[in-house]
């Protein structure tokens, strides 16, 4: 049987035969984990392509293996893959990556970049570039925003990377040297030979200090630590960081010490775009008076806070024991030991209610959970682990499908982090 080699699919005689056959591969293996290990010749960007070994990878799509080296078309660019190493598409049978047959230059937005001959590049499902290793044939110098910034290409040993967004606007590379860029009203000096990260608006995202770093968040100096990252909201405040000395910062009416950034903690703390304490290490005990309940968080852990000040969450320094009224008729009395998780409910001024869990994380109860005006119930078979990293926060992991509005938004056995969780309700 001849096989289509025509990109101009939709007066193609093949097109019926490709399309029902492709179907059918498609069709069978989302209906079984095994690989199917036949040739088969299927349409990637309206070009026909021999591929063994198919199987279903982990963005829905399917994985081959490429029966000779070719040229496939991927939106706008036509990219010459390695045969005998694995094609990635997408279920839309768009190429997701592949390996590159050599050094290939591409045009991508306002960019020239040459990629390197034997690493994987990948692609948008729009068919932009999404991720791939620099050459060092060429220079590595690109404009984001005002700025020119040189890039480290890749090598043997080094697998530097470039990332791009869906509209070629850049995202992601690894300085050659250290460059100094305006962040808000601050000059802040990146560091050579690490990552560097923009918005879409090409702000800067997050980057590494080259050198300790002060800036005023909601009337305070902050020093951040060299050599450590730190991120940034668009318009310009601090979002996260790692404290290059003890700092003093308000959090609720208190004035609180957080703990500075060493080699074997990497205590960091988080803000909120106002400026205000998300989260952090304190390094006393921290006792606070809620709703008539006073309780004492344990130092050098992470206290996650409300927008006001009081606290979001916290390890238990001393027994703690709250009532819980469950309605007119049934109350029960919870205890917390040293080491248990307080979670404290207060989407409003005007609600505040008490929540434990286990030092391993699972809950003692369900517990209510608030993003952006939205209301979920975590069930008591989840566990809520406290991450040092603020990117993330929480790790939650359900032990049930957790559902929401009809529809299951947590799986079991399924793990998200909290700002992951943020992002669903947004």
């Amino acid at each position: 049987m001849a096989y289509c080699e025509s990109p101009e699919m939709r007066y193609n005689p093949c097109n019926t035969w490709n399309e029902v056959a492709m179907r059918a591969l498609f069709i069978a293996l989302a209906a079984t984990s095994l690989a199917i290990a036949q040739t088969t010749n299927i349409l990637v960007g309206g070009k026909s392509v021999s591929c063994t070994k198919f199987e279903r990878n982990t963005n829905s799509g399917f994985d081959g293996t490429l029966s000779s080296d070719c040229v496939i078309p991927v939106g706008a660019y036509s990219i010459p893959f390695t045969g005998g190493s694995t094609l990635s598409l997408y279920a839309t049978q768009r190429a997701a990556s592949g390996v590159l047959l050599r050094d290939t230059t591409l045009s991508i937005g306002a960019y020239d970049v040459t990629f390197r001959a034997g690493s994987r590049l990948s692609f948008h499902e729009n068919g932009m570039v999404r991720e791939g290793h620099p050459s060092g044939m060429n220079d590595v110098a690109l404009a984001v925003g005002a700025l020119r910034m040189q890039f480290k290409p890749a090598d043997d040993k080094k697998h530097y990377t470039l990332s791009f967004y869906p509209n070629a606007r850049f995202e992601r590379g690894y300085l050659e040297r250290d460059t100094t860029v305006t962040v808000g009203k601050n000059a802040f000096v990146l560091k050579a030979d690490t990552p560097v990260t923009f918005y879409e608006s090409g702000t800067l995202k997050a980057g590494y200090c080259a050198k300790d770093f002060t800036v005023t968040i909601a009337g305070a100096a902050v020093a951040f630590s060299a050599n450590t990252e730190i991120g940034f909201y668009t318009n310009g405040g601090v979002r996260y960081g790692f404290l290059a000395k003890d700092t003093t910062l308000g959090t609720g009416g208190k004035r609180t010490t957080f703990i500075r950034n060493d080699a074997k903690t990497n205590f960091s703390v988080s803000f909120y775009e106002n400026g205000a304490i998300e989260s952090g290490f304190p390094a006393q005990d921290t006792t606070f008076t809620l709703a008539g309940s006073t309780f004492t968080l344990a130092a050098k852990n992470r206290v996650t806070y409300h927008r006001d000040g009081t606290p979001l969450s916290g390890i238990i320094a001393k027994r703690f024991v709250y009532e819980k009224i469950l309605n007119d008729k049934t109350r029960i009395t919870m205890i917390l030991e040293p080491k248990d998780m307080l979670h404290v409910y207060h989407p409003s001024g005007a609600i505040i209610r008490f929540y434990g869990a286990s030092p391993l994380g699972m809950l003692k109860e369900n517990l209510p959970f608030t993003a952006y005006g939205k209301e979920i119930i975590l069930p008591r078979a989840c566990i809520v682990v406290p991450v040092n990293d603020p990117s993330v926060v929480w790790n939650i992991t359900a032990l049930e499908n957790v559902p929401y509005n009809g529809r299951i938004f947590l799986r079991s056995n399924e793990t998200v982090s909290f700002r992951d969780l943020e992002q669903l309700f947004r």
